[in-house]
């Protein structure tokens, strides 16, 4: 008879530790020439979750400069991972989105929304340099927050990454360069970025569940 165990399951509202840096389970790096990052738990007029959101403010402006919070203690291989992201436009460069498959400051998967052009870009992290996977242009809704997901996951033997932006999957990709990794945010650029309701489902996994 098979076992079966829930996946896990954690979600970050951040209505809790107003001011806080950054909540508890989670690390800052940084990776180019760039002060720390910025994280805060601030108060947010009409944030998904109600009335908080998370920060991200530092500049990250030369290339390739990353600002990471990624989970210490949480690691996925095939997951389900979102988050909303408030995207002030910034320059071209100013982006914001998710990380995942992250082994160390230099080396992760990140997929990010660039406001200004209207583009979400995938890029493979190895040994610091960003490679561009994919991009694709997006019309984003008239709202002031919008919705940013990625699912990895295997099929018949194919390792398959789906990127979904405002609910509509707008890119689909194959790639292995990193397998289990911390999971987390990612600014770039001199945006000011907010993010609310990051949410992380593990696909396939023998874990208890958690909820954080």
């Amino acid at each position: 008879v098979l076992k079966h165990t829930p996946p896990l399951f954690s979600e970050w509202t951040f209505e809790k530790h107003e001011h806080a840096t950054f909540p508890l389970g989670f690390e800052s790096k940084t990776l180019g020439d760039a002060p720390p990052g910025e994280w805060k738990i601030v108060s947010y007029k009409n944030a998904p979750s109600r009335t908080h959101a998370l920060l991200q403010s530092a500049p990250c402006s030369h290339t390739p400069c990353f600002q990471l919070l990624t989970t210490e203690n949480i690691r996925m291989e095939y997951m389900d991972i979102s988050v909303g992201v408030r995207a002030e436009l910034g320059t071209q460069n100013a982006g914001a989105g998710l990380v995942f498959g992250v082994q160390d400051v230099r080396n992760f998967y990140s997929v990010l929304i660039y406001p200004s052009m209207n583009t979400v870009k995938a890029f493979r992290i190895l040994n610091g340099q960003p490679e561009l996977i994919d991009e694709h242009t997006v019309i984003p809704k008239n709202t002031i927050w919008h919705f940013l997901r990625i699912q990895r996951n295997t099929i018949m033997s194919k390792e398959l990454i789906e990127i979904f932006f405002d609910n509509h999957l707008i890119v689909s990709l194959s790639d292995q360069s990193f397998r289990t990794g911390h999971i987390g945010l990612v600014t770039t650029g001199n945006g000011v970025f907010a993010f609310d309701n990051f949410r992380a489902v593990e696909l396939l996994t023998s874990l208890s569940l958690i909820h954080i």
